[in-house]
């Protein structure tokens, strides 16, 4: 895979505690094997249009959260680069800031579109205080509801919803780096919308997405293939991803058995694990830390915004409130009911 890129819902976030303040065999993500089930809300964002002479043109991974009483979820969580536009010129502070922009400008390119052309939306990044410039959510859609994503279902986008601190791995005051974002669909989907848990460290770790399967740069280049893939992955030292400049909030995840990871149009992918007998979501794909695959990756832990997540979803639908409830893991699910 390597990195590119709310309604009544119920957002369900598992933890044990209350919320707070990439060698490459031909059908993998790189390595593993084809996904043969939708196990976390997984889907693409594609081009509405046909992109470069492709229908289907795919530039990041997405998950649908949550589902209401119908079955049904207009929100999806992804990473922010997948949403936003990469600046020409941005300053880095120190030699960490250097390392995590040079992560993302490997990782940010389109596949194989190049850095992106959107119109910058100055008036929309001021009034909201953004440091980075949104995309046109209306040139995108969101495919759902199948591992072979020319097979799945399709809806426009309405909106992006973009942390203000988010800034192309420029961290903020506490060292997030917030390369996260939601997004609200132009209509609810009948889709089994993915839970949200804490990074369990100790446990194995799938990781999933639509990206290329070659772990050389060379070979990245135009579309990205119809087929969800998988790996099988660990949490490792946070210094294997320290030159991709690793931040506070994220994890490195450590090469798989036989070599491979994501790659290249697998940002904003996501990380589950089984708690229990059901899948949950831990994280998403964020950057690399080599201009290749292969290598160990950097992840953003979806949990540790809890906080924020929630706040933007009463945002968008102010009727739900948060309930709790004794998880059979006597773990507390915290779930937005309408």
């Amino acid at each position: 895979m390597r990195f590119r890129r709310l309604g009544g819902v119920v957002a369900a976030l598992v933890s044990a505690m209350l919320l707070a303040g990439l060698a490459a065999p031909a059908e993998a993500i790189v390595g593993g094997t084809r996904a043969n089930d939708i196990k976390a809300g997984e889907g693409t964002i594609e081009y509405a249009i046909p992109h470069n002479g492709y229908d289907h043109w795919a530039t990041c991974a997405a998950q649908a959260i949550g589902s209401d009483g119908n079955g049904e979820t207009d929100l999806l969580i992804t990473a922010a680069q997948c949403v936003t536009v990469m600046p020409g010129q941005t300053k880095a502070k120190s030699a960490a800031d250097t390392a995590r922009l040079a992560a993302f400008r490997h990782a940010a390119e389109r596949s194989g579109t190049g850095t992106g052309t959107a119109a910058p939306d100055a008036a929309r990044s001021a009034r909201e205080q953004l440091k980075s410039t949104p995309e046109n959510p209306s040139e995108f859609r969101y495919v759902y509801g199948s591992t072979n994503r020319f097979a799945g279902k399709s809806v426009g986008i309405k909106k992006w919803v973009i942390p203000k601190d988010w800034n192309w791995g420029v961290p903020d005051a506490r060292g997030r780096i917030w390369d996260l974002a939601l997004v609200q669909l132009a209509h609810p989907i009948k889709v089994r919308g993915a839970v949200v848990a804490p990074l369990m460290r100790w446990k194995p770790i799938t990781i999933l997405g639509w990206g290329f399967t070659d772990p050389r740069p060379e070979t990245w280049t135009g579309p990205l293939g119809p087929w969800l893939n998988q790996n099988t992955v660990h949490t490792t030292a946070r210094s294997q991803c320290a030159a991709g400049g690793i931040g506070t909030n994220e994890a490195c995840f450590g090469v798989a058995a036989d070599g491979g990871s994501t790659c290249k149009g697998d940002a904003g992918g996501g990380s589950v694990q089984l708690l229990g007998s059901r899948w949950v979501l831990t994280a998403i794909a964020s950057r690399g830390i080599e201009n290749r695959c292969g290598t160990p990756n950097i992840y953003t832990e979806i949990w540790k915004y809890g906080a924020w997540i929630i706040r933007q979803i009463r945002d968008l639908a102010p009727q739900l409130r948060v309930q709790t409830d004794k998880a059979g893991t006597a773990q507390t699910d915290f779930a937005l009911a309408g």
